[in-house]
C-alpha cells in the first residue's frame, strides 16, 4: 500500500513536504515570482532589501559572499526581474563594481523584518567563525 502511493506521487510529479521540515526547509523549497524592482536598501555585507511595486513586495536578498561596493552603489541591476526564482539560486546582483551571487530570495512584511532576519543571521555566522577560530 506503501509503496503504491509513493509510486503515484513518484510518477505524477508531486512533492511532499515531510511534517518534520523546519519553516525554513519548506521556505528554501518554495518558488518566488519577483516582478518589477523600485528599489533596494543595503542590510548588511550579505543582505539587501529589494523595493517590488507595492508594499507588500519586499524582498529579502542574501548573497553567497560579502557583496562589495553594494552600501556605496546608487543603482543595481538584476538578473531576475519579472521572472520565477527556485532553488538552487544561480541569480545574480550586479553593482557597479561587482557581481554578487545570490543564494535565496524570500518575501518579508518590511524593512524591521529584513534587518531581524539579516541580524540573526549574523550572529549565527559570528557563532560559527568563534567556533571555528577556537578549534
Amino acid at each position: 500500500m506503501h509503496k503504491s502511493i509513493l509510486a503515484i506521487f513518484l510518477c505524477c510529479g508531486l512533492s511532499v513536504t515531510p511534517a518534520f521540515a523546519t519553516e525554513d526547509d519548506q521556505a528554501q523549497n518554495r518558488c518566488l515570482r519577483v516582478h518589477s524592482i523600485t528599489g533596494f536598501t543595503y542590510i548588511d555585507e550579505y543582505h539587501a532589501l529589494l523595493d517590488g511595486r507595492t508594499k507588500k513586495e519586499n524582498y529579502l536578498v542574501r548573497f553567497r559572499r560579502t557583496c562589495r561596493d553594494l552600501n556605496f552603489a546608487s543603482q543595481i541591476t538584476t538578473s531576475f526581474e519579472h521572472q520565477l526564482v527556485c532553488r538552487p539560486v544561480i541569480e545574480q546582483i550586479r553593482t557597479e563594481h561587482d557581481r554578487c551571487p545570490v543564494d535565496e530570495i524570500q518575501m518579508v512584511s518590511g524593512r524591521d523584518e529584513a534587518r531581524s532576519i539579516a541580524a540573526t543571521r549574523a550572529a549565527k555566522r559570528q557563532q560559527k567563525n568563534k567556533a571555528e577560530n577556537d578549534s
